[in-house]
């Protein structure tokens, strides 16, 4: 409750984000914005984790640039970086279900996802009312991250398998 802001998203503006961040506003949500695009502009690197640590709600829209399926230009769901990110820094998270996602965190118990606006905007309503429940999921988030997606604990089981693969190679020589 003494974060700087309520709803924040810090990314691009481009494909859907403004047509949702605008629709949010119709509702009552204001979402700071910022990155190329937005009012408030581009940020330092160094300040992301704060604004997202000093945010009741972090959101993250999944949705990649356009990519050729078949015939047909579409977008895609992605996990990005800043579903990590979010709460690595402490930060509550709200993203964009995207496939392969329910791998890396529990739905509603580490991070919330959402499908649409209207989703969206319900849920943010909600854990803004509620400050506890939304502190406990960014706090199991925030431990799930420590333990299982650092890049120290990333690296560290892929060194690990190329290492293996190469000992391989050379014992079957």
């Amino acid at each position: 409750c003494q974060c700087k802001y309520q709803v924040s998203f810090i990314g691009s503006c481009y494909g859907n984000r403004p047509k949702w961040v605008a629709e949010l506003a119709a509702l009552g949500i204001t979402v700071n914005c910022f990155g190329h695009g937005w009012p408030n502009g581009t940020i330092a690197s160094t300040d992301i984790p704060e604004i997202m640590n000093n945010s009741q709600v972090s959101l993250n829209f999944g949705d990649s640039d356009l990519q050729w399926r078949g015939l047909t230009l579409s977008r895609s769901r992605q996990v990005k970086a800043r579903v990590f990110e979010v709460p690595g820094a402490g930060g509550f998270l709200m993203t964009e279900n995207a496939d392969g996602l329910e791998d890396f965190f529990v739905n509603n118990e580490e991070i919330v996802t959402f499908k649409s606006v209207a989703d969206l905007a319900e849920a943010i309503a909600f854990y803004l009312q509620h400050p506890a429940q939304r502190d406990r999921i960014a706090d199991a988030g925030f431990q799930r991250t420590a333990e299982q997606h650092t890049y120290e604990v990333r690296f560290s089981s892929m060194l690990s398998a190329a290492q293996e693969a190469k000992k391989s190679e050379v014992d079957s020589h």
